[in-house]
């Protein structure tokens, strides 16, 4: 008979003690590493929530066509959402950012804006807008557009047509002469044009191509007196504009070019002439204007590019030499040539056309210098519900 004895012996208490100090020994780290992950990641959905909620107030900010704009909108009272106390966000602004002498009132504003939403949380967003920042730029006048494209298709402008035009001819009296030449004396004899040719579209033939398209054409023609050797025929420009557009919308030609002279005694520029030939079209008009736009004058042997356009035209009373804007208008049967208001010239330099002496008034609603808040470094920060701050970002709006 066999005697087969079982093992009742259970665990003894230090050895259950043991066990419980083992497990917790093992699983602290676990729940650790399980509780700061999930702190982290409700961490980093809040940073998101509201990095979310700057970025959107920031393109608000953005959104605006000026500062002045934008100020003016979050300066209104009636918008419960924006509050401008000291008490919540620095002191209060006046609502007038320019004074009567043309300088800004503030050079930075300071806005709170309540009522911001993401995810069901609730968040606050305190705005400044620095131009103090870019100080060194929007102190400085620049030369303002206002009504620029409002119905146009054509828009040219000069680069460095002119010296171009001066390596060219260096080039062809070197290969005449075997010898050197210097542009300032090259540009003593130089005189431009600039052509503006408006068509309709016939082929080499004549016959026409299109019932309700014109060809605009716009080049530099340039001249060398016949005493440089090498130099007697004309240079013409790469295009500044060379396209077909629709006549009918065909409302302004734009053409911004450089007032180019050689010693502030001679003028290079010579005017623009205008060639406008319709000859499959009788029934067609000039209903439309240049807008011819000096946006610099040039001088070749000066560093001085900064001349006003009072000082162009008292250049050009002194020396006798105002450009000259000459039209030839042929309309098929009817010759337009002498009538001088089938096309309207525009100009922010005195002009004459045709001989007729004209002013640079009709251009002062298009083209003026103005004193500009364009740039400024815009700062938001958000805060939670609890007055908690969550993160800041910074960027710059221009205008």
């Amino acid at each position: 008979m066999t005697n087969n004895k079982i093992n009742t012996k259970g665990f003894t208490l230090m050895e259950v003690l043991v066990s419980i100090a083992m497990v917790g020994i093992l699983f602290t780290p676990m729940l650790t590493f399980f509780s700061h992950s999930t702190k982290t990641n409700i961490n980093a959905k809040n940073m998101q929530r509201a990095n979310t909620v700057a970025q959107s107030v920031m393109e608000e900010v953005r959104s605006y066509d000026t500062i002045a704009d934008m100020v003016s909108i979050y300066q209104d009272t009636t918008n419960t959402n924006l509050v401008r106390t000291e008490s919540d966000f620095k002191k209060k602004y006046t609502a007038s950012i320019k004074k009567a002498d043309g300088t800004f009132e503030n050079t930075k504003y300071y806005f709170v804006r309540n009522g911001l939403e993401s995810d069901g949380k609730e968040y606050k967003a305190e705005i400044t807008v620095d131009t103090d920042t870019y100080r060194h730029l929007n102190d400085t006048e620049v030369p303002v557009i206002s009504s620029l494209g409002s119905g146009s298709t054509v828009m040219a402008a000069e680069i460095d047509e002119t010296m171009n035009a001066l390596y060219e001819y260096q080039s062809r009296y070197h290969s005449k002469t075997g010898k050197d030449i210097s542009l300032e004396t090259l540009a003593s004899k130089l005189t431009k044009k600039i052509k503006v040719d408006i068509t309709d579209t016939t082929d080499a033939s004549g016959v026409e191509v299109s019932d309700d398209m014109v060809r605009v054409t716009i080049y530099d023609e340039y001249s060398m007196d016949g005493s440089i050797a090498g130099c007697d025929k004309k240079i013409q420009s790469a295009y500044l504009y060379n396209e077909e557009v629709v006549y009918e919308k065909l409302k302004g030609i734009y053409l911004f070019y450089n007032y180019d002279v050689y010693n502030t005694t001679t003028n290079i520029f010579q005017g623009i002439d205008i060639n406008v030939n319709y000859a499959k079209h009788p029934d067609w008009k000039c209903d439309y204007g240049l807008f011819a736009i000096c946006q610099k004058v040039y001088s070749i042997n000066s560093s001085n590019t900064s001349y006003t356009g009072d000082e162009m035209d008292k250049f050009a009373d002194q020396y006798g030499s105002r450009s000259q804007i000459t039209k030839n208008i042929t309309i098929e049967g009817n010759d337009h040539s002498s009538d001088i208001n089938m096309l309207s010239i525009f100009s922010n330099l005195n002009y004459a056309v045709n001989g007729d002496s004209k002013t640079k008034e009709s251009m002062d609603s298009i083209v003026k210098n103005q004193l500009i808040q364009r740039l400024a470094k815009v700062t938001i920060t958000i805060y939670d519900k609890d007055n908690k701050k969550c993160t800041t970002i910074t960027s710059t709006r221009g205008e």
